[in-house]
């Protein structure tokens, strides 16, 4: 299974909560490609956490609907049938637009790898859980922050530049 992971960085280091998001779709099994849009040093440590390849967007954007677009061009090009984000102001921000964009089922702050075409996240404010099961052949979830650990693959990725049409 194909799986893109998107990270978003700071200063050119990918975020903790985006090599949780790497990390996550490493341990589904999955061959995992990390999109970076912006900028970018290195791998920005995604390599560490499980990538094998890195997609390297150098274009400033302006907006989430414009990352959106570059995401779900990316996860296309790539046959992604699992798109992984973290569950933070971007994540939440960008993934229902990918979702959206490749008719794909989404599950937000998720908790539980997936298992099957089910995941596991929180409900009621963390006081239950649910099993939640996704249909369609495109899955989009996010990470929840803290949730995963990273794991320590050690390698260093690829880096490949990627462009895509953002939009206006």
């Amino acid at each position: 299974m194909n799986c893109l992971a998107f990270v978003p960085t700071k200063s050119g280091q990918a975020t903790k909560a985006g090599l949780e998001a790497v990390s996550y779709a490493n341990a589904c099994g999955a061959t995992v490609t990390a999109l970076v849009v912006g900028e970018l040093n290195g791998d920005g440590g995604t390599g560490f956490a499980g990538a094998s390849k890195v997609l390297h967007h150098e274009g400033v954007l302006g907006d989430e609907g414009q990352i959106a677009r570059v995401v779900a061009a990316a996860a296309e090009a790539e046959g992604a049938a699992l798109v992984v984000a973290p569950h933070d102001h971007i994540g939440r921000a960008v993934a229902p637009r990918v979702a959206v964009r490749l008719g794909a089922g989404m599950v937000p702050g998720v908790t539980g790898f997936l298992e099957g075409e089910a995941v596991r996240k929180n409900v009621f404010s963390g006081k239950a859980m649910a099993h939640v099961k996704i249909d369609t052949a495109t899955k989009v979830i996010t990470t929840t922050p803290n949730a995963f650990g990273l794991s320590n693959d050690g390698a260093v990725a690829s880096v490949s530049p990627f462009a895509a049409d953002a939009g206006p």
